[in-house]
């Protein structure tokens, strides 16, 4: 008699049981949204890496080549891809993974192509690259990975000008290369004066304004990142999405390739 006496005076009375139960929700309120917000910083973070890699390899690949212009406005001859292949313009030059092959030298590695952030939204989920080959477990070139392994927007218009003139490299430093892919658009048009097709718009619509704005597929829309042609990489709002934009110098719209 005495042994289970103790033993109902050390069980729960439902009373204490609700109030644990209630404690643990109110914590489980308050942690869960905090590791959320962790988490999708540090996907942002990893995203600013990839960016920045990405954007140094084109860099590194003027200087490779001497050259005057981005591969995909310097000609097959000297190097790029314009007039590839054998002086002409072949739609592969449309495809976002062809034109990110072409600077297969300056990156190490294709994995940087994906950003960790990148889960919503997408025809497919994320590929993760690891080599340039058409390797079916990994490589870029094989169909199941391709654009599908993409995530950065890749600016057409870094370094124009207007009308199919360019600028000399070290004088369009302010231009953007990369982008986000979380960002609203005009639909694609049929090229621009990089010869490519299947490009996507992105219109002024007063003077040198653009509407563009974040969306929430990959980092919020809120903010996103951009890299610009000095090497630099920024997480702008859509407010500085839109004044990035207008420091190109086409003076129409600016054209982009997207993964889809």
């Amino acid at each position: 008699m005495k042994t289970n006496s103790q033993s109902r005076n050390c069980a729960f009375t439902l009373i204490e049981l609700l109030v644990v139960i209630a404690i643990i929700a109110i914590l489980a309120a308050l942690i869960l949204p905090a590791l959320a917000r962790a988490k999708a910083k540090g996907y942002q973070i990893k995203c600013t890496a990839n960016m920045k890699q990405v954007d140094l390899a084109y860099i590194l690949w003027v200087q490779d080549h001497d050259a005057k212009f981005l591969p995909f406005r310097t000609v097959e001859a000297e190097g790029g891809n314009k007039d590839f292949p054998n002086g002409s313009s072949g739609p592969i030059r449309g495809q976002l993974w062809f034109q990110y092959s072409w600077i297969s030298n300056q990156l190490a590695a294709p994995m940087v192509l994906s950003d960790p952030g990148d889960k919503h939204g997408r025809p497919t989920p994320i590929q993760i690259a690891t080599s340039w080959d058409n390797n079916p477990n990994g490589g870029l070139s094989n169909g199941a990975y391709q654009n599908n392994a993409c995530s950065y927007g890749l600016g057409l218009d870094a370094g124009a000008q207007g009308g199919g003139a360019v600028k000399p490299f070290d004088q369009c430093q302010d231009h953007m290369l990369l982008m986000d892919r979380n960002v609203t658009n005009d639909g694609k048009n049929g090229s621009c004066s990089s010869t490519i097709n299947n490009v996507t718009d992105f219109n002024r619509i007063t003077g040198n304004q653009f509407m563009q704005s974040w969306t929430n597929e990959v980092h919020g829309a809120s903010s996103g990142n951009v890299a610009l042609l000095d090497g630099s990489v920024h997480n702008v709002s859509t407010l500085g999405l839109r004044q990035v934009l207008a420091l190109g110098d086409d003076g129409g719209p600016t054209h982009w390739l997207f993964p889809f």
